[in-house]
């Protein structure tokens, strides 16, 4: 565990080689101040839809159907945020 501290991992876990769509690290082994600033705006972005007032459900299978339309709002918000801040997102 020594070792790990001299190295400035966090978790215990050594920095990897990124692959595609995933973030680079900075040397400490954490995200960087600009990366955080997209994910905090992708975050904002689905909980803003998430948070939204939505219609009355009258039974369960409505109130399900409900749910699940807007689960794949506030995932769509946050892809379009995603993608429309961050140089990685190709398409």
């Amino acid at each position: 565990m020594g070792n790990q501290q001299k190295l400035g991992y966090r978790c215990n876990v050594p920095p990897r080689e990124t692959d595609r769509g995933q973030y680079p690290l900075d040397e400490a082994g954490a995200i960087t101040s600009e990366q955080r600033k997209i994910l905090l705006a992708v975050a904002l972005a689905y909980r803003r839809v998430m948070r939204a007032p939505s219609p009355c459900a009258l039974t369960r299978t409505d109130a399900a159907r409900l749910a699940e339309e807007r689960q794949k709002e506030a995932v769509a918000a946050a892809i379009a945020e995603y993608r429309r801040l961050s140089p990685l997102a190709t398409c």
